[in-house]
């Protein structure tokens, strides 16, 4: 009997200690985990910092040079977007249409089929639907 006491003390001796071993163990690990987990924030954070501080932006955008036209008690806006090709805007409508350039020999001539505006040096001229329309231009005064 007295050696199978001894046996179960030392057994259950061994089963604290190592479990205190393994406890240990478990709880550096989680310490551990916790502190890198800490660590991958913090530079995570520094990072998106970085990125609102220092934005670089490599887009560069061109002036688009845009005239202003008054036909028929509406506002139209011509984009000159490339040599070839230009937008008209229905201001009071929000509509927009891509004119290309069609060669003449008095002035300026762009159309897409369904509308189109010739600019000589006296008049302007934009049709649509097939109904003409004799435009003003508005100059923009520079401030």
């Amino acid at each position: 009997m007295k050696i199978q006491k001894r046996k179960i003390i030392l057994f259950l001796g061994l089963a604290i200690l190592f479990e205190g071993i393994l406890g240990v163990k478990n709880v550096n690990a989680n310490k551990k985990i916790e502190e890198i987990k800490q660590e991958t924030k913090k530079t995570v954070d520094k990072e998106k910092n970085i990125a609102r501080k220092n934005q670089v932006i490599k887009e560069k955008r061109k002036l688009i040079y845009t005239r202003t036209f008054k036909c028929d008690k509406k506002m139209y806006e011509l984009d000159y977007l490339t040599p070839k090709v230009t937008r008209i805007t229905d201001v009071t409508k929000n509509q927009s249409f891509q004119l290309d350039k069609k060669d003449n020999a008095f002035g300026e001539y762009f159309s897409n089929g369904v509308i189109s505006i010739e600019i000589s040096k006296e008049k302007v001229i934009l049709t649509k639907n097939g109904n003409r329309a004799i435009c003003q231009e508005i100059l923009k005064s520079k401030r």
